[in-house]
């Protein structure tokens, strides 16, 4: 099941569980995936310019969320229902699982980003390079 939620509910769980800092001047709408009244997954949407650009930060609590008919409910609401051109993702470097998935579904690493995401741990303040990655069309397995 997913759940749309355009309250920053979601986008505030899911910057909880980054560590990250979080900041709705850019928070469009939160899609959960729900199994078994567990949520798995979040995906935030966030700086969405209409039939152009929109940024995604996922959130992971369990690999099961990463279905094909996810991603391909993920892949119409970007590239058919909203008619964009491109969708944006940032992800840490260290995070190889994501930069791997990332790949295989055809984004592009558009760049680094040095010391862009900042978080906690503890009292311990951390920053952390991105890589940047870009959608330019829909993956023809969707």
């Amino acid at each position: 099941m997913l759940i749309l939620d355009t309250s920053p509910v979601l986008c505030f769980v899911a910057h909880q569980k980054l560590g990250l800092e979080m900041d709705l001047g850019s928070f469009f709408f939160s899609i959960g995936v729900v199994r078994d009244k567990k949520l798995l997954a979040i995906l935030v949407w966030t700086d969405h310019k209409k039939e152009h650009d929109a940024s995604w930060t996922l959130v992971s609590f369990d690999k099961r969320w990463c279905t094909k008919k996810v991603l391909k409910f993920f892949f119409f609401l970007a590239f058919d229902y909203f008619k964009l051109k491109r969708v944006s993702a940032l992800t840490r470097v260290s995070n190889a699982k994501v930069n791997s998935l990332l790949e295989r579904l055809s984004f592009q690493k558009e760049g680094c980003l040095k010391s862009f995401f900042k978080f906690k741990e503890g009292k311990k303040t951390h920053f952390e390079d991105a890589f940047c990655w870009a959608l330019l069309k829909k993956p023809e397995k969707f």
